[in-house]
């Protein structure tokens, strides 16, 4: 990175923003397979302990950001609120469940439901190591309240004009403006033209499918000087953390996502949780609870202690430790001659393979699938014998009730007792 915010100044809008995104991890999407995956918090794992991709991972949930509410407070305000209706997707205190969780506080909340396997870990974001920018004086990065993830939007077009108007005012402060829009957003014309038309260049946040996006919102934090937003979320967490100083707008909408959260099938059933989650993000509270994030952009404030509190970097462990807790084995993919292998297994508790051992394993399930395979077929066998079986008595009494309807007996007394029944049913019906 060699270009200064002179030279950044000097492009237009969207070659600056090109030049930003050259700066950046790229993109990656791929399919998301659980919450782990999400923002790309696996792939963090996988990359510190030496492996390209991460191995398949199954019936564990790692919280992807800061809790606000945080989960042990959901009761405050009405202590009914039983455990298993806490927050998604840690709604359902299980034993058995594996979950990783941010605070200490949240730990000894769920283990004292006897959930021992709820451990505190920190967010995944603080497993993102250092991208190496240099801040530049000057330049502000805002990033607007995001979408929910599906596309379901919260944000409506006068608002996002009004806060585009907001933004490009503030460059009487910060020379360099950028905005930072969320994976869906970003891809919304409609949303993108309002701040184009404002002049702003316009990057592309996080996606939960894109595997570099904690690593993209590190690097951006460690780039720009200062971060504003007009609610609450994790970036505010994520910035104050790596040093970027943050304030908050009064531009909220607060009032809109009340509305669309009252409409959303969780909070319907829940209406007591989400009047504690809208207490958290709710700018008159969050006025009095943290007056520095609304200094204004002439003395924004970096509370490095504030965000890491709330991102668990106390409970921050090694990477190691991390893939064990998400169940990862050995991947079989690995040559075991591969020097990764030697390094990773002995802390990863992975087994050397005996390949004789192995080999007769692969034969006896082998084996399992031929007879399988082959009952399957006999027993397939056996129906269809069943079916031509059946077939043929039915062609048979056909036949006889053919040969006995052209018979003497059924012309003199066949009609006439079918004739009778008929009538009887008749009857039985209408006494019925």
């Amino acid at each position: 990175m060699t270009m200064t915010i002179q030279e950044l100044l000097g492009l237009d809008p969207a070659s600056a923003a090109s030049v930003i995104e050259s700066w950046l991890p790229p993109v990656r999407e791929l399919p998301v397979m659980s919450e782990v995956h999400y923002y790309g918090a696996a792939h963090l794992i996988a990359k510190a302990i030496g492996l390209d991709e991460p191995p398949p991972v199954e019936g564990v949930a790692w919280h992807h950001g800061p809790n606000l509410p945080p989960l042990w407070g959901l009761g405050e305000l009405d202590p009914r609120i039983p455990p298993e209706e806490m927050d998604y997707p840690f709604s359902s205190a299980s034993p058995t469940a594996v979950r990783l969780l941010v605070q200490r506080k949240e730990e000894a909340f769920f283990q004292s439901l006897g959930c021992t396997r709820y451990i505190a870990v920190g967010t995944p974001f603080i497993y993102v190591p250092p991208m190496g920018l240099k801040r530049i004086a000057g330049m502000l990065l805002a990033m607007p309240s995001h979408s929910f993830v599906g596309g379901v939007g919260h944000q409506h077009i006068e608002s996002v004009r009004r806060y585009a108007q907001y933004l490009a005012g503030l460059r009487a402060h910060y020379p360099f403006v950028a905005v930072c829009l969320y994976g869906d957003d970003y891809k919304d014309q409609a949303t993108r033209a309002v701040y184009e038309s404002a002049n702003l260049p316009i990057l592309r946040g996080a996606a939960i499918n894109d595997m570099n996006s904690l690593r993209r919102m590190r690097a951006l934090f460690e780039l720009f000087d200062c971060m504003t937003s007009n609610d609450i979320g994790s970036h505010a967490f994520y910035a104050s953390a790596t040093g970027c100083r943050v304030f908050l707008s009064d531009h909220s909408l607060f009032g809109e996502k009340e509305a669309i959260w009252s409409q959303h099938c969780f909070y319907q059933k829940r209406p007591h949780v989400m009047r504690n989650v809208l207490r958290w993000v709710d700018p008159a509270w969050l006025r009095g609870q943290w007056p520095w994030l609304y200094q204004g952009p002439g003395n924004p404030s970096a509370n490095k202690s504030w965000a890491e509190e709330f991102l668990g970097s106390a409970n921050r462990r090694n990477p190691e430790e991390i893939a064990c807790l998400l169940g990862w084995r050995y991947p079989f993919d690995l040559p075991e001659s591969h020097g990764r292998f030697h390094r990773l297994a002995p802390r990863l508790g992975w087994e050397t393979v005996n390949n004789a051992e192995f080999e007769k394993a692969n034969r006896e399930s082998s084996d399992r699938s031929c007879a399988v395979e082959g009952n399957r077929e006999r027993a397939t066998r056996d129906m269809s014998d069943q079916k031509h079986s059946l077939e043929a008595e039915v062609e048979r009494a056909r036949q006889e009730l053919s040969v006995m309807k052209r018979s003497l007996a059924w012309k003199l007394a066949g009609k006439h007792l079918f004739s009778i029944e008929k009538r009887v049913r008749r009857l039985c019906r209408r006494k019925d």
